[in-house]
């Protein structure tokens, strides 16, 4: 990677004009801020209303930033079970904080509601707060319904209420704060039935009720239960105490309930490749042939004695349908010198010669996606034993071990030397492919002596090859297949594209632009040579010319920024250099309303400008969500990069301005 690439989005704690300009923009997404195997991230811009980014054109419940994002598809809630409790029958008071994300359907925040266990829920009906309560399980014995006046992107506290003997319901809603308000703006109130509110067996959820209706779409940051008006909370669910991704918590209230969370899929599987980090790089292998790592042959590796083999990773699958190869010196799977795997059943598998194998007696089930280290040591000649050993995982190669069951013996010697390269992942580049990530591989020349082979991959930040740390200084390279997953380097939580992969942020009004100027960024890391019309970022309306996109486009990498309101449009068509695959790139299109020019930059350079008459632009107002890695209208491929970051600004930012963005980001 060329110098001040590996820093990019490692920014530095000052405000600089680059910085400040980001800041001020409509949108911003960082890659380097999400959280890790984060479904959602959020909009940092303070130029427009704050938005939720998808990941994907589904998302599944998840616990991120101390709040439950949402994706309104059902089977995405939270739950706590029935309990007495709940079953309040008198005074009742619904307090939930919201970040609204939909306002075009019916919407469940905090219900108790199931078919024949009807008891009371709080929810949005398109315009309107709603409350519902039942006195017998099935039918509604008092509501109150009004309009809630809220927009997209808001958050806010809502309150329902109701006084069983007098049966007022009252509705409120209270402008965000970090603690439940004080001050309510009452939106109105009725006076309904007085009847005992049902006691039912239902569970309390939030974001969707008990048959599976009304899904949430958006963000719930806390909802609280009380057994009075203005009393003690007999439910008390505030996401800012959980971790992020957790699975389950306790709520704060005297009960302790436990809160789970549930998700689900939609039947759309657009969802980009999230990957985890915690500051450590490691090579990601998705499980599919061509992507491993490999090292030509050499004598050094063509070891016929004693050896040790070590490998620290995580497997996507700790008891994978077919074996996975960690690594191999073999040209086929039928011969070879040594090699180490994975298991069906979790277990460590060695083969030595023509295919002999054994794996260990006991089975090392740390669970799918959990990193540990493993080793293997076998003596040659005689006894031909090999002993297998795990230990958790740690940044530096263990002192102690811990044996997976007794010693194994193998089923012969070694075979005559071949001339098949080492790989990472695989046998050769098909067979067994490998799935998860792989931090270090070892390979020694007798047991603890030693290493003719050494991938530290949590020290790489190169996407094509590297240099191996053993005193051989051997090449590694990553080899990645043409379609399909793709192996990565991976250096930080990133988004990896290239098939039905995208980030979806939906469409609103602080991302269109009427007779104003603008401009598009967006930071990628390429890889490939594109195909054509990979859309990287691009925010379309629902026919052609209409909304404005960056392209990447063709074996030649032409950058195309489009801009046009339906009629008059303004399109660039420029090559730009050669890049360097895994290198970061800064690209961003600039549409001048006062003069009618788009402009296309690659970095600090201007690279094409196209001239339209001033002012002729009209209402780039695209009805399509904006996208990152696919287009929303038309045809197109998408894009095999990883997007590091992407802006949005309501002007049209100068040359100047770009280049300090750029620098501020290591990009130049």
């Amino acid at each position: 990677m060329p110098a001040g690439r590996a820093a990019i989005l490692s920014k530095p704690n000052v405000i600089n004009p680059g910085l400040a300009l980001l800041q001020n923009s409509t949108l911003w997404l960082d890659a380097s801020d999400m959280a890790q195997g984060a479904q959602w991230v959020r909009n940092k811009g303070t130029g427009g209303r704050a938005l939720d980014a998808r990941l994907g054109s589904v998302g599944s419940a998840q616990v991120v930033g101390g709040v439950l994002k949402l994706p309104g598809i059902t089977g995405n809630y939270a739950s706590v079970p029935d309990s007495a409790a709940l079953d309040i029958t008198d005074d009742i008071e619904i307090v939930a904080k919201i970040t609204v994300g939909s306002i075009s359907t019916n919407q469940e925040i905090v219900t108790k509601w199931a078919t024949g266990q009807w008891s009371y829920t709080l929810r949005i009906e398109s315009a309107n707060l709603v409350i519902y309560f039942s006195s017998n399980g099935s039918g509604v014995d008092a509501t109150y319904s009004i309009a809630h006046g809220l927009s997209i992107g808001d958050t806010v506290w809502i309150k329902g209420s109701r006084v069983r003997s007098s049966g007022l319901i009252t509705l409120s809603k209270a402008a965000d704060s970090a603690s439940e308000p004080t001050s309510w703006t009452t939106l109105g109130s009725v006076t309904g039935g007085t009847l005992a509110t049902f006691v039912g067996t239902a569970p309390l959820r939030l974001g969707q009720d008990g048959n599976v209706n009304f899904p949430f779409t958006g963000s719930i940051h806390r909802a609280i239960v009380r057994n009075s008006i203005g009393g003690t909370p007999v439910l008390d669910v505030n996401f800012a105490t959980a971790t992020t991704l957790a699975t389950s918590f306790t709520e704060s209230s005297s009960n302790a309930a436990t809160v789970t969370i549930n998700s689900t899929f939609g039947v759309d599987t657009n969802d980009p490749l999230t990957l985890t980090h915690s500051n450590t790089n490691y090579l990601y292998l998705p499980g599919t042939a061509g992507n491993v790592a490999s090292t030509p042959d050499s004598t050094a590796l063509d070891l016929t004695g004693d050896l040790e083999l070590v490998c620290r990773f995580a497997p996507a699958d700790a008891t994978p349908v077919a074996n996975m190869r960690l690594i191999s010196k073999r040209p086929d799977a039928s011969s070879g010198n040594y090699e180490m795997y994975v298991g069906t059943t979790g277990t460590m598998g060695f083969a030595v010669g023509s295919g002999a194998s054994v794996e260990s007696s006991a089975a090392d089930l740390r669970g799918d996606g959990v990193a540990r280290w493993w080793k293997v040591t076998y003596t040659n000649g005689g006894s031909n034993v090999a002993n297998f050993y795990t230990a958790d995982d740690q940044p530096t190669e263990p002192t102690s071990w811990t044996q997976l069951g007794a010693a194994n013996r193998a089923y012969g010697a070694f075979g005559p030397a071949n001339t098949s390269p080492l790989f990472i992942g695989s046998i050769g580049t098909t067979l067994n492919p490998f799935s998860g990530n792989i931090f270090r591989a070892i390979v020694r020349n007798g047991i603890g002596g030693t290493a003719v082979f050494d991938a530290d991959f949590t020290t790489n930040t190169n996407q094509n090859s590297f240099i191996e740390s053993s005193s051989n200084g051997a090449t590694v390279t990553i080899n990645r297949s043409t379609s399909g997953r793709k192996a990565a380097m991976v250096t930080r939580p990133v988004w990896l594209f290239g098939t039905d992969d995208y980030m979806e942020i939906p469409n609103n009004p602080a991302i269109n632009f009427n007779n104003t100027s603008f401009t598009a960024m967006v930071v990628t890391r390429g890889f490939g040579t594109p195909g054509a019309f990979q859309h990287i970022f691009a925010h379309e309306g629902g026919s052609v010319f209409e909304g404005w996109s960056l392209i990447y486009e063709g074996a030649a990498r032409a950058l195309r920024f489009h801009v046009g309101d339906g009629v008059d449009n303004a399109t660039n068509n420029t090559t730009i250099p050669t890049l360097t695959a895994g290198a970061a790139t800064l690209v961003a299109g600039v549409w001048n309303e006062s003069d009618g020019t788009a402009k296309t930059y690659h970095g600090v350079t201007l690279i094409d400008s196209d001239t339209s008459t001033p002012g002729a632009m009209g209402n780039i107002a695209a009805t399509l969500p904006l996208r990152l890695g696919w287009q929303a209208y038309g045809t197109g491929t998408y894009a095999d990069v990883e997007i590091l970051g992407a802006a949005v600004f309501p002007t049209a930012l100068t040359s100047v301005e770009i280049g300090q963005i750029a620098s501020y980001l290591g990009v130049l």
